[in-house]
């Protein structure tokens, strides 16, 4: 009950295999089974051509592989692929799915559950799992080409070979086995392809699983900062404000940081640092509309133009009740403080200038308030060593 489809490259990475994303819980019934699922939305780009490879009878004609492609992509990003053209007989999706796709017959959430009747056979989503039941997402179930719904079916009815009678299927359709997504998946954007490989700080807005923030960290090719807000499927660059660096190829510093503040989602600071025989590379920014404009927070300049916070920032935190509250990790310099958004700043831990130097790579503030600092000191015959201290913010 499917489409023909294109081949469609897809690359593997990282949301968490229960799907990262927030999904309303809907009551749906068919042929008088009740299951309690999450809803579709088939607005999604992932149940739509040129995107999905089995639309190809319109918006309102739903195929069991068309929906079933969809439905792994809606929840988890999951472009599937296929051997061949023949994807379009859901009975041989077993077959067919490229191996990077794990197979077998345990039932699993987020998978495939394909039935075969010698001809087109049947494809579903799963998704949940228990002890006796497994509970389904399909369409085309009677050829309308609609959504059929959620249904919960006894495990039993999972073993290879056993039919589906009394659920939704013939006794021609026997089951064949579950193929399963993968856990992980690459997330692609709309930066330069060189820039993979760059990311390492991440930052998820603590009132929106699905708002997150990426920043590229490397030295010499910086991207900049990237948003999200449906979990990871498509990025905007916010690079407003941030500045460019460098000397004949211009790049943004690499990002170290980024930290949304818990009490306001809008306040967003990121710290970032680059490479000066000076030990002036520090950058640091504030952002009051949730990452579309970036502003220097580095507070006041001295007569030469130097602002207070001057070393890379490796670590920012802002504290739970205040968002102009926020301590800072600096390579060199120590620990600094602001209580006015950056406007100023105070130091809590100096860092030693002579000899070993300090560098403070991480600043935590929990639930209570409490602030814990780690870094070590580095030097030309002195090893990292790591130190703990705590506070209050």
């Amino acid at each position: 009950m499917g489409g023909i489809p294109r081949m469609i490259p897809y690359r593997l990475r990282g949301s968490d295999g229960r799907s990262f994303f927030a999904a309303l819980i809907w009551f749906v019934c068919t042929c008088g089974v009740v299951a309690q699922t999450p809803s579709p939305d088939l607005s999604n780009p992932g149940y739509h051509a040129p995107l999905n490879p089995f639309d190809q009878f319109g918006a309102d004609w739903y195929e069991c592989t068309r929906y079933a492609w969809g439905r792994a992509y809606e929840k988890l990003g999951v472009r599937t692929t296929f051997k061949t053209s023949y994807g379009r007989h859901g009975g041989k999706w077993y077959e067919l799915i490229t191996a990077d796709f794990a197979r077998g017959q345990a039932p699993r959430a987020n998978s495939f559950a394909i039935w075969s009747d010698g001809n087109l056979g049947h494809v579903a989503y799963v998704e949940s799992v228990d002890a006796e039941n497994v509970t389904i997402t399909e369409a085309n179930l009677d050829l309308s080409g609609r959504y059929s719904g959620a249904r919960t079916i006894p495990v039993s009815r999972f073993q290879p070979g056993a039919d589906r009678v009394g659920y939704g299927l013939g006794p021609s359709y026997k089951f064949v086995g579950f193929v399963y997504l993968p856990p992980w998946r690459k997330l692609v954007g709309p930066w330069p392809e060189e820039c993979d490989g760059t990311f390492r700080a991440i930052a998820a807005d603590p009132t929106d699983p699905n708002r997150i923030f990426l920043g590229s960290s490397h030295v010499e090719k910086g991207c900049g900062v990237f948003r999200s807000g449906d979990g990871g499927q498509t990025w905007t660059e916010i690079n407003a404000g941030l500045e460019k660096i460098g000397v004949f190829a211009k790049h943004y510093p690499a990002v170290t940081s980024i930290a949304v503040a818990p009490s306001n989602h809008r306040i967003v600071y990121l710290g970032a640092g680059a490479p000066d025989p000076l030990g002036l590379g520090g950058y640091l920014y504030r952002s009051v509309d949730g990452g579309d404009t970036w502003q220097d927070a580095r507070g006041p300049r001295n007569f030469f133009g130097v602002p207070q916070i001057q070393g890379p920032v490796f670590s920012v935190a802002v504290d739970p009740a205040n968002p102009d509250t926020v301590f800072v990790g600096l390579s060199v310099q120590g620990v600094y403080k602001t209580t006015d958004g950056g406007a100023n700043w105070m130091p809590v831990i100096r860092g030693s200038v002579t000899g070993a130097k300090d560098h403070y790579h991480i600043v935590r503030i929990g639930p209570s308030r409490d602030v814990f600092v780690a870094g070590g000191k580095r030097g030309p015959i002195c090893p990292v060593l790591c130190c703990l201290q705590p506070g209050k913010a």
